[in-house]
């Protein structure tokens, strides 16, 4: 990704290292911002760590943005399948889905949830019931992505929660 980024001759550092750790110092940083970072760590711990790690280095009144795949999302999504007679979709082994309730439970005294009128929490799901139900209904099962029945519906607003993938905005409290 950095190469992709410096084809594009950004003004901007970039700089690799840990999420668990920094060189950083604390309260270092307005926003920070993740994507499908979190679920790369293999268990809880790992992900509280990286956690504690994102509230140290933002400064108060900081904003951390975050896209993960959460398991409330994927769960949801599995009953309509098997409703409809297809198998239960897994996350990728190296994934590890946030537990919604553990997660805000773990946050709560560190982070608001900062509410983004024009932005749904599930953004994704209705593409995510349509790619993962809908279109596995009409081709009997098989597995096909970017097809024209999914961007048809897919522009579609978000409904539901059928998406693991989620988005939130949280401002540093404390």
């Amino acid at each position: 990704m950095i190469e992709k980024s410096l084809e594009r001759n950004l003004d901007c550092k970039f700089i690799c290292e840990d999420i668990r750790s920094s060189i950083f110092p604390q309260e270092f940083f307005d926003i920070i911002y993740s994507q499908r970072c979190l679920i790369n760590l293999f268990n809880w711990d790992e992900q509280k760590k990286a956690l504690d790690m994102i509230f140290k280095l933002l400064t108060f009144g900081g904003y951390y943005l975050l896209i993960e795949a959460f398991t409330d999302g994927l769960e949801n999504n599995n009953k309509a399948r098997m409703e409809c007679g297809l198998s239960a979709l897994k996350p990728s082994v190296y994934n590890k889905y946030l537990d919604k309730d553990k997660f805000f439970e773990y946050i709560m005294d560190k982070f608001i949830i900062y509410e983004i009128p024009s932005i749904q929490h599930n953004f994704l799901s209705t593409h995510y019931f349509i790619s993962r139900v809908l279109h596995a209904l009409v081709t009997k099962g098989e597995q096909v992505t970017n097809t024209e029945f999914v961007k048809f519906y897919s522009s579609l607003p978000p409904t539901g929660n059928y998406s693991p993938v989620q988005v939130y905005l949280l401002k540093k409290v404390k």
